[in-house]
């Protein structure tokens, strides 16, 4: 799969549910980090320390093409930022990849998408610099708490 295909696939895994940049970010990041070595079909973004935790640009060009191509919607909020959440052709589309990626990857996707999610932005990047220190060092929310 390609790295786009990947970020499609963390869209739809949301069931709906609409994702931020960041959201999509450390997802990719935590399934790409912590797919285990056998599994060889994995994102391959190159991610950077950031402000809030490790960040690939090529991400949000991904997400924006997705966008253009008409597989993911995007709405503005009131702070600035951009949600995205698949389209029914995004829906559609990301079967055929679970399919291919087996049933243990899908489910680890899974898994990760929905810690996410249900998870305040500030202990997602707090857990990936506690686990990949490496990603810590321009980490906003470091000295938090």
């Amino acid at each position: 799969m390609m790295n786009k295909d990947w970020t499609l696939l963390v869209l739809a895994l949301a069931e709906g549910a609409p994702l931020t940049s960041a959201h999509v970010q450390k997802a990719l990041f935590l399934i790409q980090q912590q797919l285990p070595s056998e599994i060889t079909d994995r994102p391959k973004y190159d991610f950077v320390p950031y402000l809030h935790g490790p960040y690939a640009p090529q991400v949000n060009i991904d997400a924006f093409e997705l966008l253009r191509e008409q597989f993911v919607e995007s709405a503005r909020l009131a702070s600035g930022g951009t949600v995205y959440r698949t389209t029914t052709a995004g829906s559609m589309r990301s079967l055929s990849m679970r399919c291919d990626l087996g049933h243990d990857v899908v489910e680890y996707a899974q898994h990760v998408v929905s810690w996410v999610l249900a998870t305040s932005l500030e202990v997602v990047v707090r857990e990936i610099g506690r686990q990949f220190p490496q990603y810590q060092a321009q980490d906003a929310y470091r000295h938090a708490a």
